[in-house]
């Protein structure tokens, strides 16, 4: 299992701040009782088994947080294309596609302004969603090409956002946090 950069830098995160973290391999998720997580974070995961989403859904369903990254469920178990993403139907998402070009974050909620500052600028591969609800969105996201930004030349999508399932929540973000090098 190859976590990436950013993956990285997150466990690097919780260990220096004294959060007891561990990584969750698919046994785990099947067969131990998750309930001790507060926060899974299902990284850049396309392939998941119906399985694994049903354990998925029911760890949120009580009371836990799933954050769930870029691609996931795309593809089942064995790697073939989905035509629906297994978890969009709860996410609400109604359409996806990738892109190449570099996100901005437009971050919207005033808790998290108040710690990054108003946008984030990065270079990763990330998903444009259409979502149902956008009444839950953390931050919108700017997909922008290479000397478009001057021209104000961008559309505004979701691009961090939750919803309610059960006792829990699922946070959803268009960016992978786990990039291969």
């Amino acid at each position: 299992m190859h976590i990436g950069i950013l993956g990285m830098e997150l466990m690097k995160y919780y260990k220096h701040n004294h959060f007891q973290s561990s990584i969750v391999f698919t046994d785990h998720l099947l067969y131990d009782d998750l309930s001790d997580f507060k926060l899974i974070i299902i990284g850049n995961s396309p392939c998941i088994s119906e399985k694994e989403a049903y354990k998925i859904k029911e760890y949120v369903h009580n009371g836990g947080i799933a954050y769930i990254c870029h691609r996931t469920g795309e593809l089942d178990e064995l790697g073939r294309k989905r035509y629906i993403p297994i978890l969009d139907d709860i996410l609400g998402i109604k359409s996806r596609k990738l892109s190449n070009n570099a996100p901005t974050f437009n971050l919207i909620n005033d808790d998290v302004k108040n710690e990054y500052d108003n946008w984030v600028s990065l270079k990763f591969p990330h998903t444009i969603v259409e979502i149902q609800n956008d009444d839950n969105i953390l931050a919108n996201v700017i997909d922008w090409l290479p000397n478009t930004w001057e021209k104000n030349d961008f559309t505004f999508y979701p691009g961090i956002f939750y919803v309610k399932y059960g006792k829990g929540y699922f946070i959803y973000t268009v960016l992978t946090f786990f990039i291969h090098t």
